[in-house]
This record gives C-alpha cells, sequence and structure tokens, in this order.
C-alpha cells in the first residue's frame, strides 16, 4: 500500500511533458507516443517485468523504436537477462540510436545495481547518490530526480526485505527465493535448475542471502572488502621500492612470481593477481612492496611511490596463443562454471583452429595483439578469462592505428626498469633480479608448466595437441602481427643487453 501511495505522489511531480533540451544532449528524449510513455514509465518505476514482457515484433513497427529498445535492454539488464539485454542494445543500434545513448542506459543499470549493494551493505548516503546518478545519467531533463531517488531507494528496500529477509525463521525456500536472491545480489540468473534446487536446501532466507553475499563471485564483480577500506597509515615510505611485476598471461609469469615473492613477507605482498588495481584506494596500494599480477601498464604507472620497479616477460607471440589454448582447454568443466572462465567455455567446445576463427575470441584483448595491448594500457579491467567487452576493447584498441599502437608500446617497454623474454629465462632472471636489487636465485622450479599440472591440478584434465596446420599458422600470424613486431624488437635489445 505503501508502495502504490509513494508511486502516485511521484506521479503527480513528474511531467512527461518534452523539456527543451541543448543540441548536445543525446539521452533519451521524452515520450512522444503512448506506448513510449508506457514503456518510459515502467522505467522510471523500477517495473522491470512488464519491460521485458515485450516481444520484438511489438516494437519493430513503433516510433522510436530505438528509444523502446533500450529500455526493454535495461530492464532486461536489471532481471539479470544478460545476453537479452545485448540483444536489445544491439537492435537499438541497428534502429538508430546513438552508441553513447546505449552507454547511458547501461551505466544507468550499473548505478541502479550498486544502489542495491550499498542497501545491502547498509550504506544509505550511497545507496541513495547512486540511484541518483542511475537516473541523472539518462539526462532526463522533465523528471524529479530527487524523489525518484528516493522512490526507488525505498522500493528497493521493500524488495530486499520481501525477497531475501534477513529472518532467522527456518521456513522452506522456493525457487523464486532463490531467482530473487541471485538477481538481487549477483545481478544474474541462476546458472540451471540443479543451482536452483542446492540453494533452495538452505536453511533460511538470511542463509541464502550470507551464502551469495559471501561468494567469490560477489567478492570479486564488486571488490567489496577493498572499496570500502579506509587506510590512515601516515608511516607509508613512498621512497623505499616496490616491485611491480606485470604477469603477461603465458609468459612464464608464475614462476617469476614465485621466485620473486620469496623476497617478501607475506604482509607486504597485494593479493590481488588480475587487472583491477584501479578499483583500489592509492592508501591501500602504497601498503605493498611487490604487486604481482596480469596488470597493464597503465595500472602500474598509477601505483604511488618514488621507487618503484616496473618489470614484465615477453614469449614469442603464436606459442604464446597456443600455449594459452591448450591451458584453458585443460580446466574441468566445474571449474568453467564456478569461475566463469569463457575462453575455456570456448576452448572445450572448438578445436585450436575454429576457436581462434571466432570473433569473440579475436576480439579479446588477451588474444589479440595481446603484449602490445597490455603495454599501451588497454587490457580488459577484469579477469583476464572472462568474456571479452568487445565493444569496449574495440573502442580503446582503434583510437590510434596500429604503427601507433605499437611505438607506444615500445617506448612504454624502454621505460620499464626491466623485461626478459620467457625462451631465455634463466637470462632473463639474472638480469631482472639485478635491476631490481634482488638476490639472483640459485635454481629456477617451473610453476603452472601444462605437461605438469594437468597432472596434479584437480581442476585440471589431460588435453591432447593437435597438428600445425598452414591455416591456423595464417590466423596466428593475424592475430601477433603487431605482437611479432614488438618481441623481435625486444628480443634484439635483449640480445644486446646481455652482451
Amino acid at each position: 500500500m505503501a508502495k502504490s501511495k509513494n508511486k502516485k505522489r511521484i506521479k503527480k511531480r513528474t511531467s512527461l511533458t518534452p523539456a527543451p533540451r541543448s543540441a548536445h544532449t543525446i539521452a533519451l528524449p521524452s515520450a512522444e507516443t503512448s506506448r513510449l510513455t508506457q514503456a518510459r514509465t515502467h522505467w522510471l518505476f523500477n517495473e522491470w517485468d512488464q519491460l521485458t514482457q515485450v516481444q520484438l515484433q511489438e516494437v519493430e513497427q513503433q516510433p522510436q523504436r530505438e528509444q523502446l529498445a533500450l529500455l526493454i535492454a535495461s530492464a532486461h539488464q536489471q532481471k539479470g537477462n544478460i545476453t537479452t539485454a545485448q540483444t536489445w542494445a544491439k537492435q537499438a543500434l541497428a534502429w538508430g540510436a546513438s552508441r553513447k545513448a546505449v552507454a547511458q542506459v547501461l551505466v544507468s543499470g550499473l548505478h541502479h545495481t550498486l544502489g542495491r549493494v550499498a542497501i545491502l551493505q547498509e550504506d544509505g548516503q550511497k545507496a541513495q547518490r547512486h540511484f541518483s546518478d542511475s537516473i541523472s545519467v539518462m539526462q532526463l531533463q522533465d523528471t524529479d530526480t530527487g524523489t525518484l531517488a528516493k522512490f526507488r531507494m525505498h522500493d528497493q528496500i521493500q524488495l530486499l526485505k520481501e525477497n531475501i529477509n534477513n529472518s532467522a525463521c527456518n521456513e522452506s525456500l522456493t525457487r523464486e527465493d532463490v531467482k530473487q536472491a541471485f538477481r538481487y545480489i549477483l545481478n544474474r540468473e541462476p546458472e540451471d535448475e540443479k543451482t536452483i534446487l542446492s540453494h533452495a536446501q538452505l536453511a533460511s532466507k538470511e542463509k541464502l542471502r550470507t551464502t551469495l553475499i559471501e561468494s567469490a563471485e560477489f567478492t570479486e564483480k564488486y571488490n567489496k572488502h577493498h572499496r570500502n577500506k579506509v587506510y590512515k597509515n601516515t608511516e607509508v615510505n613512498l621512497s623505499e621500492q616496490r616491485v611491480i611485476f606485470m604477469h603477461l598471461p603465458k609468459t612464464g609469469g608464475s614462476t617469476m612470481h614465485k621466485l620473486l615473492e620469496k623476497h617478501f613477507h607475506s604482509s607486504e605482498i597485494c593479493p590481488e593477481r588480475w587487472n583491477y588495481l584501479r578499483e583500489y584506494q592509492l592508501g591501500e596500494l602504497s601498503q605493498y612492496r611487490l604487486l604481482s599480477g596480469h596488470f597493464d601498464y597503465t595500472s602500474c604507472k598509477m601505483i604511488p611511490g618514488l621507487n618503484n620497479k616496473i618489470i614484465t616477460m615477453l614469449r614469442e607471440p603464436k606459442s604464446r596463443l597456443i600455449s594459452l589454448y591448450y591451458f584453458q582447454r585443460a580446466h574441468k568443466a566445474e571449474v568453467i562454471k564456478r569461475e566463469r572462465l569463457r575462453l575455456a567455455e570456448l576452448a572445450n567446445q572448438y578445436t585450436i583452429l575454429d576457436f581462434f576463427k571466432l570473433e569473440e575470441v579475436q576480439q579479446h584483448t588477451s588474444i589479440s595483439n595481446a603484449m602490445v595491448n597490455a603495454l599501451i594500457g588497454v587490457s580488459q579491467l577484469r579477469r583476464w578469462e572472462h568474456a571479452a567487452d568487445i565493444e569496449d576493447n574495440h573502442r580503446k584498441t582503434t583510437c590510434m592505428t596500429d604503427q601507433q599502437n605499437l611505438s607506444l608500446a615500445k617506448k612504454n617497454l624502454v621505460n620499464l626498469n626491466a623485461f626478459g623474454i620467457m625462451e631465455h629465462f634463466d637470462d632473463s632472471v639474472k638480469k631482472i633480479f639485478k635491476k631490481i636489487n634482488l638476490e639472483v636465485p640459485s635454481s629456477i622450479s617451473w610453476e603452472n608448466k601444462l605437461n605438469k599440472v594437468m597432472h596434479t591440478n584437480p581442476g585440471l584434465k589431460q588435453v591432447t595437441r593437435e597438428p600445425m596446420t598452414e591455416e591456423l599458422n595464417e590466423i596466428l600470424s593475424k592475430l601477433t602481427a603487431l605482437d611479432h613486431q614488438l618481441y623481435e624488437f625486444a628480443l634484439n635489445k635483449f640480445k644486446k643487453d646481455l652482451t
């Protein structure tokens, strides 16, 4: 009843008549048709179900169909139907929506989700800010943003109380309880019926809520632990040496990491191993003396310190891609599902030739000229085995010409304190450790070597290698055209430095 009164009051204060706007406004304009007016009202008041039930044939003949498609995409995003949301967003683009308008809708949805997370964290101020941003980013000039933000916050609090009740009651969970929990905490649908049934066996809604919030997926997605820390240590010495290892996938980096960490206490080693450094507070990063992970150049350069030593390893590009494929293919199904390893999923579905033919694979920043991408700072900001954000990757990697990207990668490589070549690993270790003033290891034990770990790692299985064909070699050549030039440049410089 309270929700109905709130909604009535807000509708009275919110006009749906278009307001004058500048020529530079690219957000969704106010509704001009009854169908769009209806859809827009559903969107403003979080009525996602009404929008997700709309079918394509109902929209394609409508005036301003691209705007309807964007609102429907946003609703599917909020319901966790990510694939369907992407389909509607692409359809909106095909019907004439601008890329910026699509981005605004998706960013709006992200703020809405973060608002729900803030409610779970009992941070009302942050929740209010995110709900306000979720509306204001759309630039709907004829809405009362503040009032709608308050409504959205109240509405979400009520829904969360209803669907994920923090109660000690031992009532049995329904399928809908589980689905709603996944939507509001993980922002997605449960994987399958088996997942729904297993979570429905939990003792209470409180246990369901706790299980999802404490999951690795929730921690990774929102980085809750790190984002909310405040570091007040004023005794940090920014002049002391910090070693930053930019670990490019499948270049012997796991072995290098093990050699480096022996020189540091565990409290001095940053736990982040994926490309999420930009989500850390600078105060936290300054606490560590070894930062080693799949970071790109931009992330490495933002780490505080006056005596930072940035190092990396390179590898012959085609060999790197072949190694990457078989390592991904070796992952077992349960690991792929649990950790959402999209590249491993594809590697298990396709032969090596067909895998590298896939557009999704070719657009991945860790596949196509990955070493150049890392050195110019455009690797995707997440775990690299996850699905590629093709549109974002394309935008980032095409803002300069290939030769400009290659030139910048060479410049940044030379500006590192040291780099090594995997094919000359022993010499690389000696060179790097001397450059960063650490004792050179007396022996080297290889880590993560596939022939070894697929027998010892319970998450991996044995794989059979396929022969190299002329067609495969040609595809790999195209995917590593810039990386090959970078590698030859690095190899020549490396050999000269050794003499």
